[in-house]
């Protein structure tokens, strides 16, 4: 049985299905994309480790070696489907009811969301917290 999905489930696969092109995407690139969806907010360690963990265990997205990589029912969904012709927050909300998530709620703690969830092999808060300053740091180039 698939996990349940939360919001930022859907951010973390919709901003890997938007920049994916065929290869890995790149930790940052996809805290990037995720960051421009949210205009303007990074999304912290924990939203982006249980995302990693439900999304990996349904088969959505694969961490590897340092990259983000769509499972075949993701890629199909948005490459045949209706996410691909539309804008970025419409990609997002397309993603939102593929995986049957809801909204964000104010003051929804991820954490909570997180017990009980594998991590996921190879990431961690290091990993993590050098792709957003990999990311941060292209911007002020």
């Amino acid at each position: 049985m698939a996990p349940d999905f939360l919001w930022s489930d859907s951010l973390v696969l919709a901003s890997a299905l938007i920049v994916h092109a065929g290869e890995p995407v790149a930790l940052e690139a996809a805290i990037g994309e995720a960051d421009e969806l949210l205009g303007g907010t990074i999304l912290s360690f924990q939203e982006m480790e249980g995302a990693l963990a439900r999304l990996g265990a349904a088969g959505h997205l694969r961490y590897e070696g340092g990259a983000l990589v769509p499972g075949a029912e993701s890629l199909a969904f948005f490459d045949g489907g209706p996410a691909r012709l539309k804008r970025r927050e419409e990609k997002l909300a397309e993603i939102e009811g593929f995986l049957r998530t809801g909204p964000f709620v104010k003051g929804t703690d991820p954490r909570r969301a997180n017990e009980g969830v594998a991590p996921t092999p190879g990431f961690d808060r290091a990993r993590f917290e050098a792709a957003v300053a990999a990311y941060l740091g292209g911007l002020h180039r």
